[in-house]
């Protein structure tokens, strides 16, 4: 690893371009991605049961919505214009995967989204705490409070669903079907990209083993609801 800490994007200007490169892309991964959530949670919008489940959703795409022009800000200062990310539909923005936020089709799956996707992308938020480019590491410990609370209330809506056989069957087979494309969101166990992260300070560990320190703590957490996670290698794009 190489030691750097860059405090601003002036500083910036003087870096290697490979570091600016995989920054940028690092950023605008992370931008698309909230943006990405906010529109996940509009899409569930329509299977919310009663008031109480619309007010959440309606906070927590408004705190997806405050991440993605936090993202932005960083992105305007190194002079990268993301604006563009509004216009652009869910399935047409490749920075960020979003295939496991598309396509919703009840509740349970709005549920296990918050519970898998946003603690996926939480695993990568908790290492930017240490990131060498200064100006992110700044902004991340609120974005990582707010992801939390996304979090706990997706386990909510997975438990209070697991208490009956119905909800739990409807739960088991989003989580079927769901399982590899949230594996998928950490990146490919031999992206080049990811080492270059760690050679940066960007991140300090490889995508595989954010993976499988994810699915370490996630299985048992799932076993204790009644539900099974599939063998890590089904429904994959990538390995």
């Amino acid at each position: 690893m190489t030691i750097v800490q860059v405090e601003s994007a002036e500083q910036l200007k003087e870096m290697p371009k490979e570091y600016s490169e995989i920054l940028k892309h690092m950023l605008l991964a992370h931008t698309e991605g909230e943006l990405s959530g906010a529109d996940a949670y509009r899409e569930g919008l329509a299977f919310a049961p009663n008031a109480r489940e619309l007010k959440v959703l309606y906070e927590s795409a408004a705190d997806e919505i405050e991440h993605y022009m936090v993202g932005a800000r960083l992105l305007t200062d190194m002079g990268i214009d993301a604006s563009y990310m509004l216009k652009t539909k869910v399935e047409d923005r490749y920075h960020y995967p979003s295939q496991f936020m598309a396509d919703y089709t009840n509740w349970a799956e709005r549920g296990l989204t918050s519970m898998l996707a946003e603690s996926a992308a939480l695993e990568h938020l908790v290492e930017f705490r240490e990131s060498s480019y200064r100006p992110f590491a700044a902004i991340v410990d609120k974005v990582i409070a707010e992801e939390s609370v996304h979090i706990s209330h997706g386990r909510r809506i997975v438990r209070e669903m697991c208490e009956t056989e119905e909800g739990r069957q409807a739960c088991q087979s989003v989580l079927d079907r769901k399982w590899g494309q949230v594996l998928d969101l950490f990146g490919s166990s031999t992206s080049k990209r990811s080492e270059l992260f760690q050679k940066w300070g960007l991140r300090q560990r490889s995508n595989e083993v954010a993976r499988q320190d994810w699915i370490i703590r996630t299985r048992p957490k799932l076993a204790d609801m009644g539900l099974n996670a599939p063998a890590d290698h089904v429904n994959r794009q990538f390995m």
